[in-house]
């Protein structure tokens, strides 16, 4: 994270991508454990960079895991099970 006048902007660091010759597109299961405010941040980064099929697996309390699945040419993620 950077902070630039007064926002915090994320950057993200490639070097160990780039040493395995990988990028974000190479994923096929993402697993996230956002804070209860992060939870749209987190499916909207996923939706922009994630490729069609890749899983975002998030665990959101101590009794709730959700699954979601990227699909190609939707705007929306698809809710699994």
């Amino acid at each position: 994270m950077a902070l630039s006048q007064g926002h915090i902007e994320l950057v993200f660091d490639t070097q160990a991508w780039d040493e395995l010759g990988l990028s974000s597109r190479d994923c096929h299961v993402v697993f996230g454990y956002p804070w209860p405010s992060e939870e749209e941040f987190l499916e909207k980064v996923f939706s922009r960079h994630a490729s069609p099929g890749t899983l975002l697996v998030s665990y959101h309390d101590r009794d709730y895991v959700l699954v979601q699945r990227q699909v190609a040419e939707e705007p929306e993620l698809l809710t699994l099970g």
